[in-house]
């Protein structure tokens, strides 16, 4: 996007309300300031309502593309109603999203499959990285520290992200691009 037409995320009343809910002020003001100011600083997360936080952040502030690594599509993650609404509305603006799975994909998530700008591909063999991330544009991160399903259920999710890290991005960035996608077939 040119400078002039640049997409400026903005957080709803909507939006805060359902947060306020689910985070601490102190967590949330220090992400969304991390955010709005697009800061150099790793914000850690020590469970599931701050990992979703932090990653509605990064799909709000992506303005081309959104690359996913995960084991699978995670219903606990993939259909709650603010990341489902951020990623409609990413599209919606244009950003190409792309996921990549693991394990597999269980078919009650054909609204992914189906949706024009998103593209799921699976790994053809085991990897070895066992953390997933979520990487926003060439600039913003969240990584995950590998967990099981059980630490999923009882919301038990660490990892850290950065909403202004280029060089660890591009890092990340050529992993999923040279050897992760290399090993990969499209699903949808």
């Amino acid at each position: 996007m040119s400078e002039e037409t640049s997409y400026i995320p903005t957080i709803s009343k909507e939006d805060l309300e359902y947060w306020k809910k689910k985070i601490s002020p102190e967590y949330r003001g220090l992400a969304q300031n991390l955010f709005n100011k697009k800061i150099d600083y790793e914000i850690s997360n020590s469970n599931l309502n701050h990992a979703m936080f932090l990653s509605f952040l990064l799909i709000k502030k992506a303005e081309d593309k959104i690359r996913i690594f995960t084991k699978r599509i995670n219903e606990t993650f993939f259909k709650n109603r603010m990341i489902k609404k951020e990623v409609d509305l990413a599209l919606i603006r244009g950003v190409e999203i792309d996921i990549l799975i693991s394990e597999g994909c269980r078919d009650d998530f054909s609204e992914f499959k189906d949706k024009e700008g998103i593209t799921i591909h699976k790994l053809k063999k085991e990897s070895k990285i066992k953390n997933h991330f979520i990487l926003s544009d060439d600039i913003s991160f969240r990584i995950e520290e590998p967990h099981t399903d059980k630490d999923v259920e009882e919301e038990r999710i660490k990892g850290f992200a950065n909403f202004k890290d280029p060089n660890l991005v591009a890092k990340i960035s050529k992993i999923y691009d040279n050897f992760l996608l290399k090993d990969s077939e499209v699903v949808n």
